[in-house]
């Protein structure tokens, strides 16, 4: 992997109150679907020590074609809406 072409994303994910522990179960159903994804090398879900309504979502995809994979794949697509119910609002960077 070359570092010039590697994509990392950081997302931030604020979940309503009361709803982090369904984000948590709505991701364990989403990591099978990851080891099927040539090019994801890392995608790492992490929980706010301070507030258990933020989680962070790591990402790391070995260039922009294993990143548009991802984002179009089956797996995210069935994924996205468990997570979408929970949220007040995200941000990636």
């Amino acid at each position: 992997m070359s570092p010039v072409s590697a994509v990392s994303v950081i997302a931030t994910l604020t979940v309503k109150d009361g709803k982090g522990d369904d984000l948590v179960a709505a991701f364990e159903q989403f990591w099978p679907h990851l080891d099927t994804e040539p090019g994801t090398q890392q995608y790492v879900l992490h929980r706010s020590t301070t507030d258990p309504n933020v989680f962070f979502v790591t990402e790391l995809y070995a260039d922009q074609d294993a990143f548009d994979t991802h984002a179009g794949g089956p797996g995210f697509a069935s994924c996205s809406a468990a997570p979408a119910r929970c949220r007040r609002g995200d941000r990636r960077s």
